[in-house]
């Protein structure tokens, strides 16, 4: 009696551990394919073929009073968070205490980004300085990113152009942070000269269902026009295919 006992016994742990395996499993699975839904809505898709890593958002002055527990709920795990913009010691974001403190203790991580009007190598550094100042007392959980778009940059020359990104990029970077390049796609495909860039991280935007662009790329910001619980008005929508 008692070995038919001891064998029920095992019988009913050996069936216990199955069933906890096979949990497991499908809750992993199910992280897997909410990775690739947004409220219902299948998120775009990239012609390399990248696996969704995880969803974000990415907000400035523009976004206020932002519900960031209702964020995290909708599956966001992380915020780039713009810090300042342009060279002078005035230009920082308005939000960005609001910003940062609400994005880490609802528990996303955080990453930052500084908007460029610098158009030569001396602007350049003067960006980046300015930047670190921002930077300095708050862990970042992500790359901080150069983010180089504006108008006043098209007269110059590409090789300018990268330069000016190198020059930004190196001196955050000696400072201690991983870096990275933000762009549209128009601009890393004719802009810039990406053999001297391919080094460090790069956030691409392109408002598109599939994304073409053959560079390699870490992060997508594939709308701008992103409408979530939790924030009033539009917010830019990212993908992550890194795990930083």
């Amino acid at each position: 009696m008692k070995k038919k006992k001891n064998k029920k016994q095992s019988l009913i742990i050996s069936y216990g551990i199955l069933f906890i395996l096979l949990f497991t499993l499908f809750i992993i699975y199910q992280q897997g394919q909410n990775n690739h839904y947004l409220n219902g809505h299948t998120l775009p898709q990239t012609t390399q073929h990248l696996k969704i890593h995880e969803k974000g958002i990415d907000v400035s002055v523009w976004q206020k009073n932002i519900d960031w527990h209702k964020v995290k709920n909708q599956g966001f795990s992380f915020a780039i968070i713009r810090t300042s913009y342009g060279w002078s010691k005035q230009n920082i974001d308005q939000r960005l205490t609001d910003h940062l403190q609400g994005a880490k203790k609802a528990g996303l991580k955080v990453g930052a980004y500084h908007y460029s009007y610098a158009t030569t190598i001396e602007e350049a550094k003067k960006e980046a300085e300015l930047f670190i100042s921002t930077l300095e007392g708050t862990t970042w959980d992500f790359p901080v990113y150069f983010d180089m778009e504006d108008d006043c940059q098209l007269a110059l020359s590409n090789q300018l152009r990268t330069q000016i990104a190198i020059t930004f990029l190196e001196t955050v970077k000696d400072a201690g942070y991983t870096v990275g390049l933000y762009a549209n796609q128009h601009w890393l495909e004719t802009k810039l000269d990406m053999s001297q860039l391919e080094q460090y991280e790069i956030w691409i935007a392109s408002y598109t269902h599939t994304n073409k662009y053959a560079g390699k790329y870490g992060m997508w910001q594939y709308t701008s026009d992103g409408h979530i619980d939790g924030i009033e008005g539009r917010v830019d929508l990212n993908l992550l295919y890194k795990n930083y």
